[in-house]
């Protein structure tokens, strides 16, 4: 177990992690799978050690906000799956397939990225068979090419077969030292001409060229066979404005392209509500209408997937009937409320962190003592002045300067002048001797006492997401089951 030097900590309670988790699967439909979303260290309580918890609980997946965090987690040992919420640059693409992490699409860029990929594997005299990967079934001479890289069958790399009253047609043409595709041409193909004739016939298609496709085609069909598909969850912006397919054709053409594409496997769909916190659902309920008309269309054209999921926290609390097969529970897996406008009856919640010290030095300062930098603040008359060590480099901001209060024996004292970079001071005049053994509490309870994260939240006008996220990774994590502490994280003597 690793320890600190410093008496400064956050408590995590993994059995208030436990009971939220068991909160919201009793309030969830029993089919409904749970997405335990660690992004951000798992909104400052460690990712690895949540992630661990919440499979333990059950959960189907683990969410993260972009491939570095996921690459932690498999570094540390999570098995889990893993899914990438936020964009991931095309370079990622490789350790993401070799650490089985699932990516977020939504660009185009994704299907140049393949098909370096597979030209990689197969090598120059494949790049006919891969440039057609993942097109449009429009090009029919694409189409072809899918076809024989599929099928692994030479003739399908033929042209068009002539139909009676046909006249132009697509030809493919293809260059016999690099096995490129050229831009389709239109011939004449005569009606009587069977498909033998025309190959050996048409001035676009040379005996070489057969060749070449031919080689190309093997070469693809077997570096297929060889390369692992990369997974992948598509993302549809029904009204966050931030990532995502727009919920029209652009869509429907993108998720088409993707399920047919050999180097995918599209495991799920998803959308994220931007107002599912609020008690007005209306908003949330026109973005589910703009999604499930997205679902319902893929369906009826026997598109499915394994996942398709929209509800955070907040829907998961009040509507969960509009979450499909999972939600991703973020900031109430750890306790607190996506807002004051949830149903917090239906789910109730403990928070899981707790942020603790123990004063360094106490004296007693005469009137008109200045405290701290800028001198902001002067004792009134004779106080007791603790010095707590944790500054706003440890997350507890400079901005609660004169406003935030610590609890110490049950009792709130107020945090005295500017908040430095490594430490604060506290008035703790009227309690008596302090002893350096004694904890004091910036956030969580102490006997009838409390400073939650919603009451520094108000004092900088943010979110409780914010408190939580803040916490700088210098102050150690410290794990605690039953009371007892069970384990230590500190980074910095990893």
């Amino acid at each position: 177990m690793e320890t600190f030097y410093r008496p400064t900590w956050v408590e995590v309670s993994l059995d208030a992690l436990r009971h939220n988790i068991r909160a919201f699967r009793q309030a969830l439909p029993a089919e409904m799978k749970v997405m335990a979303v660690v992004k951000a260290d798992g909104y400052g309580h460690g990712a690895v050690k949540v992630a661990q918890e919440a499979m333990e609980c059950g959960v189907s997946y683990i969410g993260v906000a972009f491939l570095d965090e996921a690459l932690e987690l498999r570094r540390e040992g999570v098995k889990a799956p893993i899914l990438v919420l936020g964009y991931t640059q095309p370079e990622g693409i490789p350790l993401a397939i070799e650490h089985d992490i699932t990516l977020t699409v939504f660009q185009d860029e994704l299907w140049a990225a393949l098909e370096e990929r597979l030209q990689a594997a197969s090598g120059p005299t494949a790049e006919a068979g891969i440039s057609s990967l993942g097109k449009g079934p429009e090009d029919s001479a694409h189409a072809a090419i899918e076809a024989s890289v599929q099928q692994g069958s030479p003739s399908s790399m033929r042209g068009p077969q002539s139909r009676a009253g046909c006249h132009p047609t697509n030809v493919i043409t293809t260059d016999a030292t690099t096995g490129r595709v050229s831009k389709p041409e239109t011939a004449a193909v005569s009606e009587s001409m069977s498909t033998d004739a025309f190959t050996s016939t048409s001035e676009s298609i040379h005996a070489n060229d057969i060749d070449t496709n031919m080689t190309a085609t093997a070469a693809t069909t077997a570096a297929l066979a060889t390369l692992r598909k990369l997974k992948v969850h598509i993302k549809i912006d029904t009204g966050m404005g931030r990532l995502g397919l727009q919920p029209n054709d652009e869509a429907i053409s993108y998720i088409t392209r993707a399920v047919e594409h050999p180097l995918l496997d599209v495991e799920g769909v998803y959308t994220h509500f931007a107002c599912a916190d609020e008690a007005d659902k209306a908003y949330t309920l026109e973005q589910h209408r703009k999604f499930d008309r997205i679902i319902r269309h893929l369906e009826e054209r026997g598109v499915a997937f394994r996942y398709v999921h929209t509800g955070n926290s907040a829907a998961g609390i009040d509507c969960p009937e509009l979450s499909y097969t999972m939600v991703r529970l973020g900031i109430g897996m750890y306790g607190l409320y996506p807002s004051e406008e949830v149903n917090k009856e239906r789910v109730q919640l403990e928070p899981v962190m707790s942020i603790k010290t123990r004063a360094v030095h106490v004296k007693t300062l005469p009137a008109g003592s200045g405290i701290s930098y800028g001198t902001t603040y002067h004792t009134s008359g004779e106080e007791c002045i603790a010095t707590l060590p944790i500054g706003y480099a440890d997350g507890y901001s400079r901005m609660l300067s004169g406003k935030a209060q610590a609890i110490v024996r049950g009792r709130k004292v107020p945090i005295v002048g500017r908040i430095c970079m490594d430490q604060c001071m506290a008035n703790v005049s009227g309690l008596g001797d302090l002893s350096k053994a004694e904890e004091v509490v910036l956030m969580g309870r102490q006997q009838d006492e409390a400073i939650t994260a919603e009451d520094l939240a108000a004092l900088l006008g943010t979110v409780n997401y914010e408190i939580t996220c803040m916490v700088s990774h210098r102050v150690p994590r410290v794990y605690i089951r039953d009371g007892r502490r069970e384990d230590v994280l500190n980074p910095l003597i990893r």
